[in-house]
Parts: C-alpha cells; structure tokens; sequence
C-alpha cells in the first residue's frame, strides 16, 4: 500500500510571480545584481567567467582566484544620485508628527531623504527596483487622544528597505494596485550570547489588512533542517488598519506595476564582459612574466634530467618561450571599446572632452561631451521623478498610520545638467540684466553658493539662503551691456 505523500499545506509561500521567475530565467537580476556587488563570490565569478573548451582547470581556477572585478557601473550609479540629492531636496508636509518622521525614518536618527540617497537611490538604479516597506509603532496601551498616542510613542513609523528579488510574489487589484504581497527574507535567531544560532526561512504575508509572518528552520547551507521542517506561523497576524498594502515600490525606470528596468543596462553588459577581457589579459601577463621552458628532443624526460641538471644532445634544445605583443594589443583595443560601450550606455563619461590621439571614438571631444551631455540629462530627471514619486507614496502612507491626510510637496533642486561653477558664474553675469526677475537671481545666486563651497553642511546652507533672500538685487548699472558703448 502507498503511503500518503507528507504535503506542507505552506508551500504556496515558496510560489514565486512570473515576472520574479522570468527576469530569474533570464538572469537579468543575477546579472545586474552581480555587478552591483562587484563580483564578490566565487559562484558570480563562476558564473560570469565561465570555463572555456580550450582552457585547462589549472588556468581557469587562477584566472576564477586572481579575478578583480574593477566596474564603471557603480560610478556612474553614483553619478547619477549625486545630481539628484546634491542639493537637498525640499519636502512640506504642514504635518509635525509627520516632520518628525522626515528627520528619523528609521528609529536610528537617520533623515528621510539619506534614506533615500544612500539605500533607496542605487539599489533602484541598478537593480531598477526596490521596495520599501513602512511598519507603524505597536501601541503600548489604549488612549484617547492624538495627544496621548504622541505621549506614548505611537505616532511612529519606521522604513524597511527590501531588495528587488524579496518580493518573490503578489497580486494586483481591479486598478493595478497591490492587494497582496510575500516578502521572502533568510534571518538567523539567538536567544542568547551562549544559544547556538538558528536559522529561517521568513515568508512575510502583508494584505490590505494585516501582516502575516511564518518561519521554517534551516541549516546553515540553507537548506530545510530535518524532512520534518515545516513553515509555521510566528504570533498572531498584526493588524494595520490602513486598507492598502503599506509597502511602496521605487523604480529605475518603470515598466508596469512592480516591474522595473535597470538605469544603465548596457555598462552593466560592458563590465561583464570587460571583466572577462581583463582576466584572460592578467592570465596572459602572468604566463609572460613566469616564462615557460619548451624542450626539444624525442627522448623521455627521465633521460634528459639527471639530478638539478639536464643533460642535451647536440640536436636537442631548452628555451624560453619569446612573449609575442599581438595578444596584449587586441586586449587593449578590445577593453577600449567595451569601456566606451559602458559610457555610451550610462551617459557618464566625465573624460570625453579630449580631441587628443587616445580618444577611444571618432568624434571629437566637443561632440561626446555633447552627446554624454543630453544622455546624463535625461536619466538624471527620470530618476528625480522617481524619487519624489517614492518619497511621496512614503509620506502619504505614513500620514494615513497617524490618522491624518496630506499632500506632500516634494522638489529636488537640480538643472540636470553638468555645469561647473565657471559655468554658471558666466551665465549668470551675462543673463542678470535681461531677466528681470530677482526670484531668478537669487536661485542663480544659491547655485553658485553651492558649487563654490560644496561642503557645507545644512544649517550652513539654510543660513546663506536666508541671507540671499534678504539681500537686495541691485545689478552694477557700469556693468550693464544694454548700456555700454552707446556712444560708439
């Protein structure tokens, strides 16, 4: 007789959503994720190196041991943000508790918009989405008033930040919305300094109302413990009262709900295979730096060597290989493409503005400074608008936990583009006189400000605009253009 199969009524947590398993299949995740965390790990550089037919184990497994991954992705990542939060951005809410939020997100003293900036910004960039997740203060006892949940610490909230590939699975309401989703997290768990540490599996479930919360013990290599481990639920669910899910899904460049594209996927490409360029190169700069013996005779080798010495005959010969430079040069064309390839595609490419003999295009260093110009320019504003849309959804959600309604005003203060402090010093000088507008002159004035000590801290920097405002605009008339050489 058969015996009946033991089936974990908890396995459709481990169920993943079709576009989680396509962009897995098609290891657009595992690649863009890879770079991002710079090829780290043996199994990425297995992965993004592979063994080639022609290549001995011996090769492979120093060319896998001595590989440094050395990527443009992260600068131009970084670029990126720092256009965009290079000025701090301007938030209104006209809420205090909420304005207390803004300035400790997260229960440490960490401010909204660094949360942002340092967490948010990059992981959406590269992985080209994130998700953030809000949990409300537990109530410690029941009150009566907004004054007393103030008094008790309830009108808190605090932000998690969860990968793209944490959200393994959700569903979507009539108008795109999310109704459900199931973050898959690994935790380990001590009960104390002398308890040996466990680790789970956590399938958080969080709906319209509450949050669920199971864990299935593991072993340390990830794996189910015993046949016997099974997902069970952690207390009770834990209502939120918000009648939406509190999570907020921040995108690089958006393609439908919870589905989002990395900003700059073809430097991703170009590290990859840059990577693989430069580690046959350090393969071959190690074969030629420890130069190989070749042998010429038809005997066994037992005849030849006698003790620390080799004994030839006439017609036999021991040599060094002669190291040819046809094989460094192709290495070194071939990673000046791919390192143009990597700036076409994120449009950073601060060096371009050369028309020496090393330029690595036909175009003349005006014209890339151009193009890589506009690129910038246009990644720098979609990826503003994402933010202030993510810090917006933030807010909003965090205003319904204390039981209120905004409508956050949320502005970054920058021109996308990549003008440096001559730049905007000669613009202004030029244009100060034939826009009339002293709100005009006095943001010029702010940018300058800025630029030309861009250190300085925010109280610094709240001073100084201040002192800008109230100081009035009074262009020198001796100066004027409109007014110089009438008499010629």
């Amino acid at each position: 007789m058969a015996t009946e199969v033991d089936v974990d009524p908890l396995a459709w947590l481990d169920q993943r959503h079709p576009h989680y398993e396509s962009m897995d299949t098609l290891e657009r995740w595992q690649r863009w994720r890879a770079v991002l965390d710079e090829m780290d790990t043996k199994e990425a550089k297995e992965k993004f190196l592979p063994r080639t037919e022609v290549e001995l184990s011996s090769d492979y497994e120093f060319r896998i041991k001595t590989a440094e991954f050395l990527g443009g992705t992260d600068s131009a990542l970084a670029r990126i943000s720092g256009a965009v939060f290079g000025t701090p951005a301007k938030i209104e809410v006209k809420d205090p508790d909420v304005e207390a939020f803004i300035k400790d997100c997260d229960g440490a003293g960490q401010k909204l918009v660094d949360f942002f900036e340092g967490i948010v910004s990059p992981e959406a960039q590269g992985m080209g989405l994130g998700f953030i997740g809000i949990d409300k203060a537990p109530k410690k006892a029941e009150t009566v008033n907004k004054a007393q949940d103030r008094e008790m610490g309830h009108l808190k909230c605090f932000l998690t930040f969860y990968a793209a590939e944490e959200i393994t699975n959700w569903g979507l309401d009539a108008v795109g919305l999310p109704s459900w989703v199931i973050v898959s997290r690994a935790i380990t768990k001590q009960d104390s300094p002398s308890s040996p540490i466990r680790y789970f599996a956590e399938r958080r479930v969080i709906d319209t109302k509450e949050i669920t919360i199971y864990r299935k013990e593991l072993d340390k290599d990830g794996k189910p413990k015993d046949d016997k481990a099974r997902y069970a639920m952690e207390g009770q669910p834990v209502p939120h009262g918000l009648g939406e899910v509190p999570i907020v899904p921040v995108y690089g460049k958006r393609h439908g709900s919870f589905a989002g594209w990395c900003v700059v996927p073809g430097s991703v490409r170009a590290d990859i295979q840059r990577f693989n360029v430069e580690t046959w190169h350090a393969l071959d700069l190690y074969r030629h730096a420890n130069q190989i013996l070749t042998l010429t005779s038809s005997r066994e080798i037992s005849e030849i060597v006698k003790g620390p010495v080799f004994r030839l005959l006439e017609d036999e010969e021991l040599a060094y290989v002669s190291p040819g430079s046809v094989g460094f040069q192709a290495n070194e064309e071939a990673i000046k493409r791919l390192k143009m390839d990597g700036r076409e595609q994120s449009g950073t490419n601060p060096a371009a503005t050369s028309d020496g003999a090393n330029s690595t295009t036909g175009e003349s260093g005006i014209a890339q400074r151009v193009r890589f110009t506009h690129t910038e320019k246009r990644a720098i504003e979609e990826h503003a608008r994402q933010m202030e849309n993510g810090i917006r959804e933030v807010l909003r959600i965090v205003a319904k936990y204390f039981g209120t309604t905004i409508e956050p005003a949320v502005t970054f203060y920058t021109t996308f583009d990549t003008s440096e402090l001559p730049d905007l010093m000669n613009t202004y000088g030029r244009s100060q006189f034939w826009i009339d507008s002293p709100t005009w002159q006095r943001a010029m004035l702010k940018q300058i400000a800025a630029k030309s000590i861009p250190d300085l801290d925010d109280a610094e920097k709240e001073q100084i605009s201040k002192e800008i405002d109230a100081q009035p605009i009074k262009p020198d008339p001796s100066t004027d253009p409109r007014t110089q050489n009438l008499g010629n």
